[in-house]
């Protein structure tokens, strides 16, 4: 006969997928007709977006553009004419990842990993951005074991504990923001815009029951020129407060989350203040929360079980499941001291420091994970002759997590996210660097149950042969409960008959056990 069984069940997202892609994204760049043509390149910064996430035929496509902004010096030899024109263009990209399965549940980053910009001639630039895409695809599964036999049946069992990590939240949630900044009253008004840096800075997260609250700052830097006698270039600072609340499907108030945010759709529009002059900027933008929560079980299930007496069969199903190894984030300020070319006029100003932070690799060792990579940071300054210059330099960084596990079969999510980029001038020749980054770390690692699907049952014979009582010598790695299952019997009855206290046993010893 079937045994019937007392069963409980939990929900699982099962990581199906975890692939990057590395593309090269290429397009050119036409000076507008009002624009003077170019005669110098000083800086290109780009901001990816992923606009689509399409799964079909067994195909998943990711579409996105990328923005992008050139500054360069204008070719134009009149005195007090501006020094720093921009362009502003949107290149599309998309890429294909093969995928076998139900519609999964789909979270793709994108980071720059290199920007080449090239002058083909003064009205023409082209543009060569190499992109990495990360794409994870869950699928939705759910872990059903056996806890009790439902029926009233003389069964001895064996339990097992075990800690379950699962994701049951990988998304992207978006949002609108928008505010009117003004020019601090010590600067001139605004004639054109020329670079706008948009950088999310997370704050305060409080997770619910399918809500997340969440509170952060928008950093704003500008770059603009103005004009007084003749036209200046000038910078301002602006951070706004924002605090939302999303409905993220899966989340519970006991679950670990994470949130970065990516900037899109992002505008910036001059508009005259109340006294009719050109001193406030609208700016909008949509703000994608990335957001990805963890969950522990702490799960007991029958991991063996029979009946004393009776013959038993046990179907069984082999899962893999995954254990949590830490998880956390960790905040760092990552520093470089930028030397300007030898030659080189006495730096006056510095303009804007663009940064990218990339992690190439991690590595395990010594119960440290070291995540390792690189900061690409562009440098527009001005000399004391006025000259404008552009420089860019690269440096490494590690950054270190104390884990307590051994290199084997880990799997590991990591996450650089960019805070912002501080300098200090050390001298005419001379600039600190820091990039402000956070990084993120889940480290999980694969183990294997074996469940129990099913179980039948069968009465013995009543003239079985059996012996009524066994002598039995304990052999290396025996255990009260594996001798007992094996001559059909109860472990307390092996311990009544030999008068023990414990489940203790040693190779060698003697047992006496009685058999049913």
């Amino acid at each position: 006969m079937t045994v019937n069984f007392e069963r409980e069940s939990i929900n699982l997202s099962e990581l199906k997928k975890n692939e990057s892609s590395i593309l090269l994204v290429e397009g050119d760049v036409i000076v507008p007709d009002v624009n003077p043509d170019i005669k110098k390149i000083l800086m290109t910064d780009a901001q990816p977006a992923i606009c689509e996430k399409i799964y079909e035929n067994g195909k998943i496509t990711v579409s996105g553009d990328l923005s992008v902004n050139v500054l360069y010096s204008p070719d134009i030899s009149e005195e007090g004419a501006p020094k720093i024109k921009s362009l502003c263009t949107k290149l599309n990209f998309s890429d294909t990842f093969s995928f076998t399965g139900e519609n999964p549940s789909l979270s793709v980053k994108a980071e720059i990993v290199a920007i080449n910009c090239t002058l083909l001639n003064s009205r023409k630039v082209n543009l060569k951005i190499t992109l990495k895409l990360s794409l994870k695809a869950y699928i939705p599964s759910e872990l059903s074991f056996i806890s009790l036999p439902s029926e009233e049946l003389d069964a001895e069992t064996k339990k097992q504990a075990v800690t379950i990590h699962t994701t049951p939240v990988d998304v992207q949630k978006e949002f609108i923001f928008s505010e009117t900044i003004s020019v601090p009253a010590a600067k001139c008004d605004i004639e054109e815009l020329l670079k706008t840096n948009i950088t999310v800075v997370k704050g305060e997260c409080k997770v619910s029951e399918e809500q997340l609250y969440i509170k952060g700052t928008v950093s704003i830097s500008t770059l603009y020129s103005g004009f007084t006698d003749s036209f200046i270039h000038e910078t301002m600072e602006h951070e706004l407060p924002f605090a939302e609340t999303l409905y993220v499907e899966g989340l519970s108030d006991d679950c670990i989350c994470n949130v970065t945010y990516d900037v899109k759709d992002f505008s910036a529009i001059c508009q005259n203040d109340e006294n009719g002059d050109m001193r406030e900027l609208l700016i909008s933008l949509t703000i994608c929360a990335n957001i990805t929560a963890s969950k522990i079980y702490d799960v007991e299930f029958i991991d063996d079980l029979y009946f004393p007496g009776k013959k038993c069969e046990l179907k069984r199903e082999k899962k893999i499941l995954k254990r949590g190894i830490t998880e956390g984030q960790s905040r760092a300020s990552l520093k470089n001291t930028f030397s300007l070319p030898k030659n080189s006029s006495a730096l006056s100003r510095v303009y804007s420091v663009v940064s990218n932070p990339v992690i190439r690799e991690y590595s395990l060792s010594e119960g440290k994970l070291s995540l390792i990579g690189d900061v690409t940071a562009t440098v527009l300054y001005s000399d004391t002759n006025g000259a404008l210059h552009s420089e860019t330099c690269e440096f490494s960084f590690r950054h270190d997590f104390d884990i307590d596990a051994n290199e084997g079969e880990l799997l590991c999510e990591y996450d650089i996210s960019l805070l912002g980029t501080n300098f200090n001038i050390y001298s005419e020749s001379e600039i600190e660097i820091r990039t402000n980054v956070e990084f993120f770390l889940r480290l999980t690692e694969n183990f294997t149950v074996d469940l129990i699907l099913e179980c039948n049952m069968e009465e013995l014979p009543e003239n079985t042969s059996l012996s009524q009582l066994v002598i039995y010598f304990v052999q290396k790695g025996d255990t009260l409960w594996n001798i007992a299952k094996h001559y059909n019997t109860t472990v307390k009855s092996i311990k009544d008959a030999n008068k023990l206290e414990s489940d203790l046993i040693i190779p060698g010893q003697k047992l006496l056990i009685p058999v049913k």
